[in-house]
């Protein structure tokens, strides 16, 4: 306190010397009357005054002051220390702040990456399921084809047994007829007879065949001679074991052989 007063008072003293040095020649110069505030006496005291406040003004620091000058310097330090840990906490701060969103980017990294293979698995699961059904159908169409070839082989073999079995037939009337020119007249009403009776079967076999294909249900033990299954390949005799199939599944045979050359096997029932 008293080191402030005595600093201020030296400053005041040494305003009162400078003002004074300039305003005693100017009143010289312009022949102004001499002032009671300024004479070079006073000015010559207060220079003296100021340089002996400057010399005895530093000594006059007490131990308060310098308990309050450490006190100040502690205070500092403990502001530098605070502020130093301050800027510490920021900057762990930052740190972790820099650390969870690089560990943001590598979760939704692996996020994305996990999609993309799940987004993979799923385009080769759907390519694998259309070669599959594509595979499918082919092989569907193939089955097809083989079955209309095998149906169409069938047709055409029973066409070539019926064309065989007719010219057979015409053979037997041939021989027949140059039979009953040879024979008697007895033995050419028998023969004649027999050819009347064969000609009622066989025309009972063709109107049999054709009532099943309208009412579209064969039963083998009504129908006459032999009836083939297109589809299972296998023909049926009156004799056996009663079975029934669609009208449009069944191709009739007159002879055994006539079945047999046309691809089918006889039935074991």
């Amino acid at each position: 306190m008293v080191y402030n007063f005595l600093m201020f008072f030296c400053v005041m003293l040494f305003l009162y010397v400078l003002i004074g040095i300039f305003v005693l020649p100017f009143k010289k110069v312009f022949k102004r009357p001499a002032s009671k505030w300024f004479s070079w006496k006073k000015i010559g005291t207060g220079f003296i005054a100021v340089m002996l406040l400057g010399v005895a003004a530093p000594h006059t620091e007490t131990k308060a002051q310098l308990a309050n000058d450490k006190q100040e310097e502690v205070a500092s330090s403990n502001s530098e220390s605070r502020h130093a840990a301050a800027e510490s906490k920021k900057k762990a701060a930052t740190k972790a702040a820099v650390a969870k969103k690089a560990a943001e980017a590598k979760k939704e990294s692996q996020e994305k990456a996990q999609a993309e293979s799940e987004s993979k698995k799923k385009a080769a699961a759907k390519k694998a399921s259309s070669t599959s059904e594509s595979r499918r159908a082919a092989e569907a169409s193939s089955e097809k084809k083989a079955q209309a070839e095998s149906e169409s082989k069938a047709k055409a073999a029973s066409e070539k047994a019926e064309s065989v079995s007719q010219s057979e037939s015409r053979s037997e009337s041939s021989s027949l007829m140059a039979a009953s020119r040879s024979a008697s007249r007895k033995t050419a009403q028998e023969v004649a007879s027999a050819s009347t009776t064969r000609a009622q079967e066989t025309q009972t076999s063709k109107t049999t065949n054709r009532s099943y294909q309208e009412t579209g249900d064969v039963n083998t033990a009504d129908a006459p001679h032999f009836v083939g299954n297109k589809n299972s390949k296998i023909y049926h005799a009156y004799s056996q074991a009663d079975y029934h199939m669609k009208a449009s599944n069944a191709i009739y045979f007159n002879t055994e052989a006539e079945a047999q050359a046309a691809g089918y096997r006889k039935s074991l029932r």
